[in-house]
């Protein structure tokens, strides 16, 4: 036991990234294959794991603020939420899936808490290395073909996917590192090359969208020109890597004869230009204020809001012109059109939301209403979006309980920016990736991807609790 309390924090870390090469830890209904059976028991093992940290925390174990408890509450309440819908939900074994995956989330939630409290400055880099080492593996297939050797999957199969099995939240997962890193001094911004590039390479264009959020926060929260020297070298790097490797089609596409020779000049690219980024990187950075005005967030917030309403209207104007399969236009030139299925997908969820306004049609039952009302011949499971299917199949009681997790942690995120904002920038900003990308794909069924910005959060609540206001710091009325 002692041991276990010694070596807690580092498990409570490692544990997205190590569920990262279980498929992500992805609860497929399908467990006939071994790798599909693999994740659920990877989800299974870490859900455990995750209570049994809990049970054995310091205490006290819940935050200790108002708006704290109220984000352990939400999470918490939408578990139990999820696992009464049991009682209505059309299918058993997707809904008593979903109720695991809840049970992990609320217990890591509250673990990470408990057992980062006071080490919060560890955080980012623990997470920003766990990111970029599963990054690295999904791009040895592409640099080293002759060697690695990756099932891409009969769904896109160009697209970069492994180990999570899934591009689009791989790409909101190297988003996420991209912006950890490019906070975080030291030469570390070298690792936005090839999380940038695996960015790209993803073909995901919400998860783009959500890195430009992503840096946009972390612009307006980190107002400083060494700040802003830093984003725009790894963006630099990025695009220059993104660039090369978009005229490498063996690499970029899979298309072609010579993938080794291609893999090989692009992992030189990459190892060059991420020596040339830290080495630009790696000195003190410039505190010096950049000349933006007073309410700088709040501008900030709103080109963030603005960029999620830009993902919903090209949806919206792509309505009447869905393809047949995701996997249609996987190549590069896919990032300069704005096809997709999402509004057929969203039209059904919110149509059942209406009928079921109250509980919903029950956790794991948007792909029902799917199969009966879908207008295109193509499977989905999820409705792409954390917010629309939580209204689909938990109705208002399920989104107010997300509004309460949301509501709790960003009055905390609040209270810690104003305390320490060089602490909260980065996790706030890659909190906003998340944010961003849950609202147009499925990440919150990828713990992969959920538990990194369930620990971030957890980091926020901690760190929020913790550090004193400094002298001159502006303080937020209330104590929320």
């Amino acid at each position: 036991m002692a041991v276990l309390r010694r070596v807690a924090p580092a498990l409570v870390l490692a544990g997205p990234t190590a569920v990262a090469f279980f498929s992500g830890g992805f609860m497929n209904v399908d467990l006939t294959t071994a790798p599909r059976a693999a994740s659920w028991y990877a989800g299974l093992i870490a859900g455990v794991a995750a209570c049994a940290l809990a049970l054995i925390a310091p205490r006290p174990l819940l935050p200790r603020s108002r708006g704290g408890r109220l984000a352990v509450a939400g999470l918490a309440g939408l578990a139990a939420w999820v696992g009464l819908s049991l009682l209505w939900a059309p299918l058993s074994t997707p809904a008593t899936q979903d109720f695991q995956r809840l049970l992990l989330y609320a217990a890591a939630f509250v673990a990470a808490h408990a057992w980062l409290r006071g080490r919060e400055r560890a955080v980012e880099p623990a997470l920003a290395a766990g990111i970029v080492l599963v990054i690295a593996y999904a791009l040895s297939a592409r640099y080293l073909p002759g060697i690695v050797h990756q099932n891409p999957g009969r769904l896109a199969p160009d697209r970069l996917n492994q180990p999570l099995t899934y591009y689009n939240a791989l790409g909101c997962l190297a988003a996420i590192g991209f912006v950890l890193c490019a906070r975080m001094p030291g030469g570390a911004v070298a690792a936005c090359v090839p999380l940038g590039l695996a960015t790209y390479l993803t073909v995901s264009r919400g998860a783009l969208a959500a890195l430009l959020g992503g840096l946009i926060a972390l612009t307006f929260l980190a107002p400083s020109w060494g700040q802003l020297r830093a984003i725009t070298i790894g963006l630099v790097g990025a695009l220059v890597a993104a660039v090369a490797a978009s005229r490498m089609h063996a690499f970029s596409s899979l298309d072609g004869g010579s993938a080794n020779a291609q893999g090989a000049a692009m992992l030189v690219l990459t190892l060059v230009l991420m020596a040339i980024a830290f080495a630009l990187d790696r000195g003190p950075r410039s505190d010096r204020p950049l000349p933006l005005p007073r309410r700088t967030p709040l501008i900030g917030f709103g080109a963030i809001v603005a960029i999620a309403a830009l993902l919903f209207a090209a949806a919206y104007k792509d309505r009447r012109q869905v393809t047949r399969t995701p996997a249609a236009g996987t190549a590069p030139a896919r990032l300069t059109s704005i096809q997709s299925n999402r509004y057929a997908y969203w039209e059904v969820a919110v149509r059942e939301f209406g009928r079921h306004p109250f509980k919903g049609l029950g956790t794991g039952g948007f792909r029902v209403a799917w199969l009966r009302e879908r207008k295109i011949t193509e499977s989905a499971q999820d409705a792409h979006s954390l917010y629309i299917e939580t209204a689909c199949e938990l109705g208002v009681v399920g989104l107010a309980l997300l509004a309460l997790l949301y509501g709790g942690v960003a009055a905390r995120a609040r209270r810690l920016y104003a305390v320490d904002p060089a602490l909260a920038a980065g996790p706030i900003a890659g909190l906003t990736v998340f944010t961003l990308h849950a609202g147009v794909d499925w990440d919150w069924e990828m713990p992969a991807v959920a538990l990194v910005a369930l620990v971030l959060a957890a980091t926020v609540l901690g760190a929020s609790e913790t550090r004193a206001p400094r002298s001159g710091s502006p303080q937020p009325a209330g104590s929320a």
